[in-house]
């Protein structure tokens, strides 16, 4: 875990190791977007490439001490329900996100088969994306489109609606 702070982080981590705190802390690092560096010809944060929507996330919870990594796809909307389960309160019923709490204790279980993500910045047409493990769908300024991330991880070649196989039609029908 403190191999991923900036040494603001690391203050406040010492702070509450000092104040006898820490482990008794529900820690969380994580960031808002990625970066692109001209893997799809520019510089940038504007969009839903995998570099861009691919964010770390630690969590240090009080009374497990061991390292796990989690494979599954999650989301930010997961850690307000994560923080919420480990206080013993329970999730706000409108809430999209799920516990993280079992995958965390390397319990094996299934959140969900895709994950969202918006992009609403300005700098390019507002654009939506639903995440499957093997296929991206995006909505860009009207226009619906896929990637196939096990054939073209890197998400060069854009597959257009018409061209969708029923496999994708079908995964497609679970986002509406």
């Amino acid at each position: 875990l403190l191999a991923l702070v900036r040494s603001g982080d690391a203050e406040l981590l010492d702070f509450l190791k000092e104040q006898g705190r820490f482990q008794d802390s529900i820690i969380i690092i994580t960031g808002d977007h990625g970066e692109q560096f001209y893997e799809h010809g520019h510089t940038s944060h504007h969009g839903l490439f995998d570099e861009l929507i691919h964010v770390p996330l630690a969590i240090s919870v009080p009374d497990f001490n061991e390292p796990n990594t989690i494979n599954s796809s999650v989301s930010g909307v997961d850690i307000m329900p994560t923080i919420l389960d480990y206080l013993t309160i329970p999730a706000l019923q409108q809430s999209k996100g799920h516990s993280l709490k079992p995958l965390i204790q390397g319990i094996s279980v299934s959140l969900k088969d895709f994950v969202l993500a918006e992009y609403t910045g300005g700098a390019i047409p507002d654009c939506f994306a639903a995440r499957f493990e093997k296929y991206k769908f995006i909505l860009e300024d009207g226009t619906l489109f896929a990637y196939d991330l096990k054939s073209d991880p890197t998400e060069q070649k854009k597959i257009y609606k018409n061209d969708f196989t029923p496999e994708m039609n079908g995964m497609f029908e679970k986002v509406k």
